[in-house]
């Protein structure tokens, strides 16, 4: 995944609606059909993170139905925790603002103690919960999907990155991609969703994370303090 400049794989000094609210400071990250920025608000000058995903053109065929999927997911995994800000669609892309967070989760692995771990994941949990009682699954539960912050209750993780989650309705298309050292075994093989208990899928992911995160070296509490 790209990070770096403002280039972009979308253009998106054509986006009008987007430049008359935010400016663009820098991409965050790039991939096939999507892109990640760091934006700022015009009249308050907060921070946020901007993603564009493709929705028409030759190189993504990307399903009608499908497209407001990553907003429905998001809004039902917030948890209350004012993560979606605001989406529209604009020049065949979907835009998604979203709260600017510090980077992955695996980027602190090494300087967690085990109380952080265990909240953590009891966090995560709880907003994967969250997103199933309302009829969604995730099914790409990985470290590079979980963000970090820190606040004055200490540390805060999010789950995040929906572009493979299905909703109540969406369960006929198979999973392309996602990482094989947490995506459930069966996603691997199955050409359909239908006979499978994707919450379960979740929940091997959520244990594969768990064991990635508990395995990880653990280091002085005053180099963890550091990052702060």
């Amino acid at each position: 995944m790209k990070t770096g400049s403002c280039d972009s794989l979308f253009f998106p000094h054509k986006f009008k609606k987007l430049h008359a609210r935010f400016i663009i400071l820098e991409t965050l990250s790039t991939s096939e059909f999507c892109q990640v920025f760091k934006i700022q608000c015009k009249a308050s000058s907060q921070q946020f993170s901007l993603k564009m995903i493709e929705v028409k053109g030759k190189s993504r065929p990307f399903d009608e139905p499908r497209k407001f999927f990553e907003i429905d997911s998001l809004v039902h995994c917030d948890d209350g925790e004012n993560v979606y800000r605001d989406s529209w669609v604009e020049d065949g892309a979907v835009l998604i603002i979203m709260r600017l967070f510090r980077g992955s989760i695996n980027r602190i692995y090494p300087f967690m103690s085990l109380q952080e771990k265990l909240s953590a994941f009891c966090q995560i949990a709880r907003q994967l919960a969250s997103m199933h009682r309302g009829g969604f699954v995730h099914l790409d539960v990985k470290p590079q999907n979980v963000l970090f912050e820190y606040s004055r209750k200490g540390l805060k993780v999010f789950l995040l990155d929906f572009g493979h989650s299905r909703g109540p309705r969406d369960a006929s298309t198979p999973v392309r991609g996602g990482d094989l050292l947490t995506l459930a075994p069966e996603l691997n093989y199955s050409e359909t969703l239908e006979e499978i208990d994707l919450t379960k899928c979740d929940t091997y992911s959520l244990g594969a994370l768990f064991l990635d995160m508990m395995s990880s070296k653990l280091n002085r509490r005053s180099t963890h303090e550091s990052l702060r």
